[in-house]
């Protein structure tokens, strides 16, 4: 799984990403210790780091967690990636507001965690790895409309 988290964050950055937050969902399959989510965010900082050097990005995306998924839901522009979701053309389009796309664990969110979103939005009916909705949901928020 960590080819895969290093793809996502050195796709992410060089698509402008500003913000990478790791989520503890209830079906998250791996769980970070505090010792080993230090270690996993410098990694995956260097990783970071080496694709805004590639792509000549002058800042580096913020990369934060593991953090609870009621705390991220709660925050201001927060919604759930689900496939029933309404459009992110009806996302705000202030591309300097908080908008957070809370991307679920392989096993999907829980009936409880998508009771507690606000809203959803769709990346499509197809069921995407982390990985690639993550870039797609960055594509698509980065997209004129």
């Amino acid at each position: 799984k960590g080819d895969r988290l290093e793809w996502m964050v050195q796709k992410l950055t060089e698509l402008g990403v500003s913000d990478m937050v790791f989520v503890d969902c209830e079906r998250s399959v791996v769980k970070w210790t505090s010792e080993r989510g230090a270690q996993q965010l410098l990694r995956l900082t260097r990783v970071a780091r080496e694709a805004a050097m590639q792509s000549r990005r002058v800042w580096l995306p913020a990369l934060r967690g593991p953090l609870d998924y009621a705390d991220v839901i709660a925050l201001p522009g927060a919604v759930i990636a689900d496939p029933d979701g309404g459009s992110l053309a009806g996302f705000d389009n202030d591309p300097h507001s908080g908008r957070i796309v809370v991307i679920g664990p392989e096993g999907g969110f829980s009936a409880a965690e998508v009771g507690m979103s606000r809203h959803s939005v769709s990346l499509g009916q197809q069921i995407l790895r982390v990985e690639t909705a993550a870039v797609c949901a960055a594509v698509l928020l980065s997209s004129p409309r």
